[in-house]
């Protein structure tokens, strides 16, 4: 479920939220970060593993081109959580109730 609610923040990203298999979780999107490059901060609440973190943040970098590509920073982030979460090790820690291991 997606909240369209933008917000900036005191450091010139834009605050955005949405709801992702009922995990709560905030995007903070800044368009021209480093380099030409857009940053976008992942936060899950209360530190819940995502298919992307099993901490519950992320830090990523990308093109602000691929942003734009999917239709801005919460559709991005949503349609790489769903990748992710196709994945064997994904699936497996649902399954087990247990956090990701990454590394």
């Amino acid at each position: 479920m997606k909240d369209n609610r933008k917000e900036a923040t005191e450091d010139n990203y834009e605050a955005h939220r949405l709801v992702w298999r009922g995990k709560q979780i905030e995007v903070d999107y800044q368009p021209s970060s480093f380099a030409g490059t857009a940053h976008l901060k992942i936060r899950a609440k209360h530190g819940q593993p995502l298919p992307i973190t099993e901490t519950g943040f992320r830090s990523h970098f990308t093109s602000p081109a691929d942003v734009d590509h999917l239709g801005g920073p919460v559709a991005y982030v949503e349609a790489w959580l769903n990748a992710m979460a196709e994945t064997k090790a994904w699936k497996r820690a649902e399954r087990d109730g247990v956090q990701l291991a990454l590394f």
